[in-house]
């Protein structure tokens, strides 16, 4: 009996000593504790935006960086990056990535942005501030190449109704179809839907 009283207040120490070097050198990691950020980024604009390659326009991302209270936040350092292959978009600078500084209102939009080659990509957004962490987020986008394709999206969104809800598609979002049509020199097949007052203009409009 005082063999096993020993051994157990044996591993009763071995325990509490395993329990106090634990808790010394391997400290439990919490969410939004462990980098110190109470930043988050909420996307104002550029959300399923669709740029038209020929008209070399693009829907321009902004959004707003917010403390822990919801408050704006001034002076953070705000990253858009887009995929260095495939399709992506050009900034301002020539780049692929472009820096700049969130305003008063806590806000930071792109002023121009050309997109290249055609298909779904996504922004990458990165907020970060001296005070208050580092936050990140994407902005999903497809690039066209006509504007006809870009309204035969629109429309087939709102016609698909529940079904598109129920897929997690947007209205007004291109969806994959409606790119591989246009690739492919299909848009006639998109904007058959539209009504006739399209259709007699397929092979006549620019």
């Amino acid at each position: 009996m005082r063999a096993k009283h020993l051994v157990s207040s044996f591993l009763g120490c071995v325990t509490v000593a395993l329990g106090l070097f634990g808790g010394l050198g391997m400290p439990t990691l919490v969410r939004g504790q462990d980098t110190g950020s109470d930043l988050k980024i909420v996307v104002l604009e550029g959300e399923d935006g669709v740029n038209i390659l020929k008209k070399k326009t693009a829907v321009m991302p902004v959004v707003e960086v917010r403390d822990k209270n919801n408050l704006p936040v001034s002076g953070a350092t705000v990253i858009f990056a887009v995929p260095r292959s495939g399709a992506s978009a050009v900034f301002s600078n020539g780049t692929r990535t472009i820096s700049m500084v969130t305003d008063n209102a806590g806000r930071a939009a792109v002023t121009s942005m050309k997109p290249v080659g055609t298909g779904a990509f996504k922004i990458d957004v990165t907020a970060s501030d001296s005070s208050h962490g580092t936050a990140k987020t994407s902005i999903s986008q497809t690039n066209v190449l006509i504007a006809a394709a870009a309204a035969g999206a629109a429309g087939a969104g709102a016609a698909g109704g529940a079904s598109g809800a129920a897929a997690g598609i947007h209205n007004g979002a291109v969806v994959a179809g409606v790119v591989v049509a246009a690739a492919v020199g299909a848009t006639s097949a998109v904007l058959a839907t539209e009504g006739s007052s399209n259709q007699s203009c397929l092979s006549g409009c620019k």
